[in-house]
């Protein structure tokens, strides 16, 4: 599933932002286009989640605090009563 998140949501918006240059206004925006697009907070998270995923894992194998820490993925999940 994670593949297919990545392939079909991550790739096409986000192929072309080098990782480095990840910040909080390029997944909020990410995350409200999706939202516009008309995804579910349930798969908006899902797809979040395999972001935070590969920014972790970016930052573990490059020995420096990369993105991760400074933006807290988590604070842009979809929380069900809250637009």
């Amino acid at each position: 599933e994670r593949t297919d998140l990545f392939n079909n949501h991550l790739i096409p918006v986000l192929g072309n932002v080098k990782l480095t240059a990840t910040d909080k206004a390029i997944i909020k925006d990410f995350r409200n286009t999706l939202y516009k697009k008309g995804y579910s907070g349930s798969t908006i998270n899902k797809i979040l989640s395999t972001l935070k995923a590969i920014l972790e894992d970016a930052e573990k194998n490059s020995g420096n605090e990369l993105v991760v820490k400074k933006l807290n993925v988590q604070n842009y999940f979809c929380h069900p009563y809250h637009s």
